[in-house]
């Protein structure tokens, strides 16, 4: 755990030696995972190597040890930083905003809330780009616009085929960027998806009841889209208006618009 510490949740590549990597394994040791009682999380001290370590050029001891040494690296403002406004804003955020960012970071002694509400801030003034949603995000607020609590195990394989195996990535860097999750595959994957969500519904559903007539500027407010829809979407829903499969008035039309650019690309 110590490189995954270092690497990718603290520091980021060329700010850590092996020697480091090898002092936070040591210093890690004891820590335990107990898959049969919920995964909590136990110390075992006989399994703890109490040797001290050197360490980001200091010495540690313990997890709590390495834990701030890492914290206090002059890096890890503006690596935590950088991810979060990837997150919300696109990679190509420029290295002056990201040192914005991480001032704000710094300066409210490492709490996320604030720097959470900066980056969200640039964003309402229009900083960022278009980014694509991943599936498993995008699905959990289909389920949540919708109102529906689908049971989750069952749609794992679909959202694999959609380009995100829930809880498994295919490596420790994560799952691959927004470009596997945009080819046609993907997008019939979503659109499966979206079809399911829909048949959870009932009948006395709002957002049924907007999609069968069309109201597609109701539709586009309950579902969060302010701005509504644009001109592909809402030429492709009107074109729909009329299908009925099941027998359900609206359902194609609503699976379409979950589905649609409008709920992908945020």
């Amino acid at each position: 755990y110590g490189r995954e510490l270092l690497e990718l949740y603290g520091l980021g590549l060329d700010e850590f030696t092996e020697a480091d990597v090898r002092a936070a394994a040591a210093a890690l040791t004891g820590w335990v995972v107990q898959p049969r009682s919920d995964f909590a999380v136990q110390f075992v001290l006989r399994r703890h190597d109490a040797r001290p370590q050197q360490f980001l050029g200091r010495t540690v001891r313990d997890a709590a040890g390495v834990v701030d040494a890492v914290l206090d690296h002059p890096a890890c403002a503006r690596f935590v930083a950088a991810k979060v406004a990837a997150w919300f804003l696109g990679d190509d955020v420029d290295a002056a905003t990201v040192d914005g960012f991480a001032r704000v970071f710094r300066d409210n002694d490492l709490q996320i809330a604030p720097l959470v509400r900066a980056v969200l801030l640039a964003r309402l003034d229009g900083a960022g780009s278009s980014t694509v949603v991943s599936p498993f995000p995008w699905f959990a607020g289909v389920c949540k616009v919708a109102g529906v609590r689908p049971r989750p195990q069952a749609y794992f394989r679909a959202l694999s085929g959609a380009g995100q195996d829930p809880f498994r990535p295919p490596n420790v860097g994560g799952w691959p960027g927004p470009s596997a999750w945009l080819g046609a595959s993907p997008t019939a994957a979503r659109l499966a998806l979206a079809s399911t969500v829909v048949d959870l519904l009932p009948a006395s559903s709002p957002l049924l009841a907007a999609a069968a007539r069309p109201d597609l500027a109701s539709l586009a407010g309950l579902l969060g889209l302010p701005d509504g829809f644009g001109t592909g979407t809402t030429a492709a829903l009107r074109d729909l208006h009329g299908s009925s499969p099941g027998g359900r008035p609206g359902a194609a039309v609503l699976a379409v618009a979950l589905a649609s650019p409008e709920l992908v690309v945020a």
